[in-house]
């Protein structure tokens, strides 16, 4: 079972975050199509895995991330401040495909009809 504070610190994680990451990705270079899908703390608040879908090239996905990877320090400090907590976890940005899945299986299914 799920901690509701874990739950309620990870939603408020998510809010901020999405803000953080569009000031910080204004490169020419990165997608404008990036949804945070959700965050999900550890119980110990030591590490946050953010789950990324990104509806681009592959070129710009790739560049994306790299830029996301660049920055995580700089995007950890300013969540720090503006999330208050003891301690500010460290992010890992994992791709989330589900939506790339999911236009996937629709069109198989409207193949299939």
């Amino acid at each position: 079972m799920r901690n509701k504070r874990i739950d309620r610190v990870s939603e408020e994680y998510k809010r901020v975050l999405i803000q953080v990451i569009r000031k910080n990705l204004q490169h020419s270079d990165t997608s404008d199509m990036l949804t945070v899908i959700d965050v999900k703390i550890t119980r110990d608040f030591r590490c946050a895995d953010v789950f990324l879908s990104i509806l681009d090239t592959d070129k710009k996905i790739k560049r994306t991330m790299e830029v996301l990877e660049i920055k995580k320090g700089s995007i950890r400090s300013e969540m720090g401040r503006k999330v208050k907590m003891h301690y500010t976890p460290e992010i890992r940005f994992h791709m989330d495909n589900s939506a790339e899945y999911a236009i996937h299986i629709s069109k198989l299914l409207e193949d299939i009809k």
